[in-house]
This record gives C-alpha cells, structure tokens and sequence, in this order.
C-alpha cells in the first residue's frame, strides 16, 4: 500500500516526522493553497492508511485539530527518508 503515496504525502510525512501541525500548517509547509484540499485529496488517505493520527480524536471537526505521525508513519518515514 506504501505505493498509494503521492509526492504531497510523502512530504507531509516528512514534515510530521519533525512535530504536530494543523491542515493549514501542514498545507502551508507543502505548498497547497487551500487547507480544505489538503484535507480532502492528501490527509484522507493518511489516515485511513494510519500513517498519521488526530491528536483529537473525539473531534475530527474541530478547529484544534492536529495530526501527528503514528507508528506506522514514523517507521515509513525511516525506511523511506532520502
């Protein structure tokens, strides 16, 4: 499943291999404009894969919210980081 990864993908799960950041963060570190594609079209399918993980949650919706890298995530991120 590791081939689902996109260029986009693969540099989120760069970025959160060096901390916690919100959809705007994250979009604003890999260049998309809009934090709502972000979320659509690139994070959807990181979580689902559970590459990465809410810090909330209980509250998916919620202006708080974060991602972070989980297990899964950090060990692709050490046997794909170039």
């Amino acid at each position: 499943s590791e081939t689902l990864i996109d260029e986009i993908q693969r540099k989120v799960l760069i970025v959160l291999g060096n901390g916690i950041m919100s959809t705007s963060e994250l979009a604003q570190s890999v260049g998309i404009s809009q934090p709502k594609d972000m979320r659509r079209r690139y994070l959807r399918l990181l979580l689902d894969m559970h590459f990465i993980e809410y810090t909330l949650p209980q509250k998916p919706n919620s202006r708080l919210q974060k991602y972070r890298l989980t297990e899964k995530g950090h060990a692709w991120l050490k046997d794909n980081k170039q």
